[in-house]
């Protein structure tokens, strides 16, 4: 079987470091993988029809390979346009590969969550008077419409080519939540399938870094409890409550944020916000790393007491990041959001903090950490869920999915070995057969 996967690729960027890891694990099974990149820099430069023209392109490629597996986020597919532009533009990459009669996959790794395409219908607030509110009315209508908009246009647009008729593409998505979230929006069960978000299980050298070596090494004093967050800082991850709680705690309490923006989300103010938050406080007590090496972040996972994942209610899919903090061996408080309380259900491996609850997380906090049994039994259990969710094992259920689609057709060998970037000249990079240069997703980089 050879599979050309359509995604971002070696960035710092949490689908490209998924893709990596899907890659990887399918070729150690046997499976030959080719990458079209998706080159984001590159897209944004473009018009819409040069765009379009593109996913013309890559669709003609997509002829030589047994099957297609492309990862979907909005903001892959905006280009140089607007939000409604992205459901355009990713519609008609799925109409190309269509008619180019190839099996396709999609991943979906925001849902159907057409919200994030829009700003909040509540920004703002009503108040400042009745002007004022009339107006934060009239926003709230105007996002309203254009919500309605867009949930008609990735119906008739998007949701056909899951409708369970004859050469419907398979989505995939990593929660049952977001299974129903994308069954709503009109796609049929048989054409949605859920395949977890894949645990990097640990070399057995992490295990032997030295806890007091690498406390020391990042001068902690002896009686420190480290908080961590690992990944990037942006608003839904929760650093800016994980920083407020931490106002609350007793000053032995320390937070390190392991990871930074996001560079393609450059109207982020999170990091901006947190350090705001701690204006006037120790700042010994919070640390913000930036992007750091591997080494490092294994040297903070080793000296963590706690990770924290206070994600906010707008996260829906998952996190990455989460499930690497799942076999680092340390226990983890995350927010109950439902992807979380999914992971809760299978496992009884996460502390669950209600979302954005600052006074009870800071609870939570001084509660995990005093009880030493608490700690171990959430670790051993995290350990345990992350063995059961293994890539390896995870790649089973997604060959399951390429082999259903495949049906009785017999793979070809046609076109292994080439490699396209979207929006830029196409280059050679042939990715089968070999472990991709870069290491698997790790949590900085999530």
């Amino acid at each position: 079987m050879n599979v050309l996967h359509v995604s971002t690729w070696k960035r710092r960027c949490g689908i490209a470091g998924f893709t990596e890891s899907v890659v990887d694990h399918l070729a150690r099974a046997g499976v030959e993988n080719d990458v079209c990149p998706l080159d984001l820099p590159a897209l944004r430069t473009l018009t819409s029809a040069e765009f379009l023209d593109d996913m013309d392109r890559m669709a003609g490629m997509a002829r030589g390979y047994d099957l297609i597996h492309v990862q979907h986020e909005f903001s892959f597919f905006t280009g140089s346009g607007q939000g409604f532009e992205t459901i355009g533009h990713f519609a008609r990459l799925l109409d190309s590969l269509r008619a180019a009669g190839r099996p396709v996959v999609v991943t979906f790794h925001s849902g159907a969550a057409l919200s994030t395409i829009l700003p909040p219908a509540d920004a703002g607030g009503p108040g400042g008077g009745f002007a004022a509110f009339l107006k934060w009315g009239l926003r709230k209508a105007r996002v309203r419409q254009a919500a309605a908009r867009l949930l008609r246009m990735w119906r008739r647009r998007v949701v056909k080519h899951f409708d369970g008729r004859p050469g419907s593409f398979r989505a995939v998505v990593h929660t049952p939540r977001t299974r129903i979230e994308m069954l709503n929006s009109g796609m049929a069960p048989g054409c949605v399938s859920v395949v977890p978000l894949g645990c990097d299980l640990r070399d057995p050298s992490y295990f032997q870094i030295d806890r007091a070596a690498a406390r020391r090494s990042l001068r902690l004093s002896p009686d420190a409890t480290l908080l961590t967050m690992f990944g990037f800082v942006t608003a839904y991850k929760g650093h800016l409550p994980a920083v407020q709680a931490l106002r609350k705690l007793p000053p032995q309490y320390h937070l390190a944020i392991v990871g930074g923006p996001h560079p393609e989300n450059r109207f982020d103010r999170t990091l901006d916000d947190v350090l705001a938050a701690w204006e006037g406080e120790d700042p010994q007590r919070l640390r913000v790393t930036g992007f750091v090496p591997r080494p490092v972040v294994d040297e903070y996972y080793a000296a963590t007491d706690i990770c924290l994942a206070p994600f906010l209610p707008s996260n829906t899919a998952g996190s990455a990041s989460l499930s690497w903090g799942l076999s680092s061996g340390k226990p983890t408080i995350a927010s109950n959001i439902p992807a979380f309380a999914e992971i809760e259900e299978a496992g009884r491996c996460l502390q669950l903090c209600t979302p954005n609850a600052v006074h009870e997380l800071a609870w939570q906090i001084q509660r995990l950490a005093g009880d030493d049994g608490l700690r171990e039994q959430l670790a051993q259990n995290a350990l345990q869920y992350a063995t059961e969710q293994s890539w390896p094992r995870v790649i089973e259920k997604l060959l399951a999915v390429y082999f259903e689609m495949l049906g009785d057709s017999e793979p070809s060998r046609a076109g292994a070995g080439r490699c396209t970037s979207i929006g830029q000249r196409p280059v050679s990079i042939p990715v089968s057969a070999r472990q991709p240069e870069l290491a698997p997703a790790s949590a900085v980089t999530l």
